[in-house]
């Protein structure tokens, strides 16, 4: 349900109601996203050489894939703001980081390892572009199974 029609259907108590459970849903997705980066860059940075920031880029990669089903299923309204509001904007805002990648990027170039700066960059943005996209259609596969219940439902 769309938080504007809320407040049109409902008092402003109510309204008030439906933006701090807005509030609260996206506090507790940020948190297990940005604790599930940790973890994810935590472990495969400690596993690859200095060659590839490896922790960060699975963190957004893995985020956008996750982004792209949940988004593809809000646009089929196939799940209610809040879920989108927990996953979309909580989780996967907080389980990216584009600080975290800007800041290595700065340290190619510092190092002056413009080349690997670049292509962290490309590879980067492609990734990110594929899995988005592979996430979205990933729910038509699901609907087409007709296993689509058995997740974000």
């Amino acid at each position: 349900m769309d938080i504007d029609l809320v407040c049109i259907e409902f008092g402003s108590t109510q309204k008030a109601i439906v933006k701090m459970m807005q509030y609260l849903l996206i506090f507790i997705g940020g948190g297990a996203g940005s604790l599930l980066r940790y973890f994810i860059s935590k472990y495969l940075n400690s596993l690859q050489s200095n060659f590839l920031p490896l922790g960060t880029l699975m963190a957004n990669v893995i985020s956008c894939f996750i982004l792209g089903i949940v988004i593809q299923k809000h646009l089929e309204h196939r799940i209610d703001d809040p879920i989108k509001w927990l996953l979309a904007i909580g989780f996967c805002g907080g389980m990216s980081t584009f600080s975290t990648f800007a800041f290595e990027i700065m340290e190619y170039i510092q190092k002056g390892q413009l080349a690997f700066g670049v292509s962290y960059i490309l590879l980067s943005i492609i990734l990110g572009a594929i899995m988005l996209f592979w996430g979205m259609k990933v729910v038509s596969v699901w609907v087409y199974l007709r296993i689509e219940k058995w997740f974000l439902t």
